[in-house]
């Protein structure tokens, strides 16, 4: 399809967003800070005591994606570079608030990261989905001369990680004690359904991703994804105490090892171009 486009679908990504993701990035990467290096010591740094640290390790390593993900959008020129997936960023806060909402009690309410916490989570899901419902108007939906079209097989495979994400998430969410029975580390019924928040977003993003045709599209999100995973791993050879046993803990490298080979292959492929559409 031709690049050219009106100047109401100029692609560029507004200053309200701009502006709003230049403010997630430092909250984002403070989050990581802490949950990474802290894991061990949630109950004095955050907004409830987490155990074990594997738990925390998951939630700053999707918190460090998402700051690399915020900080593109904030400094890019191109709207559906981003854009494309940042509803799934609206359903998963609004996951990690009902979880909030039905673990009240299990909060540290004189702690000001609970606060912080709170008030996120309140505002996020309708401020992102009206950011993107604003922003999206100014996609041309155009392929770009260059811009290579995603191969079909890496749609297909986004379609099967929504699928199988998805049903975690539901399964976490509406049966927390049942489903974290075969986890690879203890999780309570709040960080079952904290943990549900994150396949949320990787089964939402991937839905939105596959509908998507532009390989430039795929980019940011999928480099997002690969420093998530990178650093899931890293996690768990940090926190390798953290795991029911020595066999969980190698096929949970393994998982994390399969995920981030198959998302690097996807990252490199969609910029390869003469992909088959």
């Amino acid at each position: 399809m031709g690049s050219g486009f009106s100047a109401e679908r100029d692609d560029r990504v507004l200053p309200i967003t701009r502006t709003v993701a230049a403010l997630l990035v430092p909250v984002l990467a403070l989050a990581f800070v802490v949950l990474f290096f802290e894991a061990r010591d949630t109950g004095d740094h955050f907004a409830w005591t987490i155990r074990p640290p594997m738990t925390p390790v998951v939630m700053a390593s999707g918190y460090l994606g998402g700051a690399y993900y915020f900080a593109r959008m904030a400094s890019g020129t191109r709207w559906h570079q981003t854009g494309v997936v940042l509803p799934a960023v609206s359903v998963f806060a609004t996951v990690m608030m009902l979880a909030t909402i039905i673990h009240w009690d299990k909060f540290n309410h004189g702690h000001i990261a609970f606060w912080l916490w709170v008030i996120l989570y309140i505002v996020a899901p309708p401020l992102v989905f009206g950011l993107w419902l604003v922003n999206r108007s100014r996609d041309p939906h155009l392929t770009d001369e260059g811009d290579p079209v995603t191969p079909g097989a890496g749609r297909m495979a986004l379609l099967a990680v929504a699928g199988v994400t998805l049903v975690i998430a539901i399964g976490l969410f509406l049966r927390p004690v049942a489903w974290s029975g075969w986890w690879p580390w203890a999780l309570s019924p709040l960080t079952a359904r904290v943990m549900s928040g994150w396949f949320a977003l990787a089964g939402t993003a991937s839905i939105l991703l596959a509908r998507d045709r532009r390989a430039s599209s795929w980019t940011i999100p999928l480099e997002a994804t690969i420093v998530w995973a990178a650093f899931l791993g890293l996690g768990a050879l940090r926190y390798r105490s953290a795991f029911d046993g020595s066999v969980e803990r190698v096929l949970f490298l393994v998982v994390i090892g399969v995920w981030l080979a198959g998302f690097l292959v996807l990252r490199f492929r969609t910029l390869a171009g003469g992909a088959s559409r």
